[in-house]
């Protein structure tokens, strides 16, 4: 963490949380940072002594309290007016720990359902209307992704679950080892087969929940499958009724898909040189991936169907 000049900026040298900061202030007679600057760094809200910590005055406080461009969210919890309703600005005004889907979002993680409320951690007896209480020991204002991984699993539906987890895993946020380790019990027991089911091949989550759904289906799945001559395909599927060598690709396409002219040149380039290895790639959106994965399955079928009778296999 660093402190701030008069205009605003971070001094690399000075660590505000510390006393030395408030020293520091006082010998080289600067004066006192924006207190919106110093809330902007903190992401729209923190906590009083946090503010001081990193040289805002109670008077530049009280002004900007005045002209409404802050608000008092708690007791010794402010935040920017435009920011008064972010799940960090509940974090801080209820003095908990972001936790579960909340805190893996704000790690960066693979989220399917944003939650109408902030996931918290909270270790006081204060009943909080607009929030999931997770009780523990409070971590600041995000606890760390282990903790918020195993939060997700015993909290969050299956897929939601799958998917919080698969996606630490890929991006080297949490180790599956560790997680397994944490879950043991009999009250554990859905969480460890969650875990089961993470495969770290993943590159979206759209794979993570085509691949679950095919899998779950009965059949064999590929992720990010290598053909020579083709390329990569997101899913490569097979059923043991027709052998491995009757297969399908899937492709997943999400929001950003064809973000370029680059990108649809070679998605072209492989869908043609699949065709011509007679490699069937059925391609699947986003809103099909989430709300209907069942059609998924069904045209799988009917393309291995289809691609056995071609073979003499069926």
């Amino acid at each position: 963490m660093h402190a701030f000049s008069p205009n605003g900026c971070l001094r690399a040298d000075v660590n505000p949380r510390t006393s030395e900061n408030l020293c520091m202030h006082k010998r080289l007679r600067e004066p006192r940072p924006d207190p919106v600057a110093v809330l902007d760094f903190f992401d729209g809200a923190a906590l009083f002594r946090d503010l001081i910590a990193a040289g805002v005055s109670r008077s530049a406080l009280s002004r900007a309290l005045d002209r409404k461009i802050i608000v008092r969210l708690s007791r010794g919890a402010y935040a920017l007016a435009d920011a008064r309703d972010s799940v960090r600005a509940r974090a801080v005004g209820s003095y908990g720990t972001l936790t579960c889907v909340s805190g893996a979002e704000a790690h960066g993680i693979w989220v399917l359902t944003r939650p109408r409320y902030p996931h918290l951690i909270v270790d006081y007896g204060k009943h909080l209307t607009a929030a999931t209480i997770h009780r523990g020991r409070r971590q600041g204002e995000l606890a760390d992704p282990t903790t918020c991984v195993l939060a997700a699993l015993h909290c969050l539906p299956r897929r939601d679950a799958l998917v919080v987890a698969e996606s630490s895993v890929v991006l080297n946020l949490c180790d599956l080892d560790e997680l397994r380790a944490r879950t043991r019990g009999n009250g554990a027991v859905v969480a460890r087969e969650i875990l089961d089911s993470v495969d770290v091949r993943s590159m979206s989550m759209l794979e993570t929940l085509a691949r679950d759904h095919l899998v779950s289906s009965g059949y064999r799945v590929i992720p990010q499958w290598r053909v020579p001559g083709v390329g990569r395909i997101d899913l490569g599927v097979w059923h043991e009724k027709f052998g491995s060598s009757v297969i399908v690709g899937v492709e997943l396409d999400g929001y950003e898909f064809h973000s370029g002219r680059k990108e649809f040149d070679e998605d072209r380039r492989r869908g043609n040189a699949a065709a011509t290895q007679s490699i069937p790639v059925l391609r699947f959106g986003y809103d099909v991936v989430v709300d209907s994965a069942g059609s998924i399955s069904g045209s799988v079928h009917a393309a291995l169907c289809s691609l056995a009778r071609a073979r003499g296999v069926l």
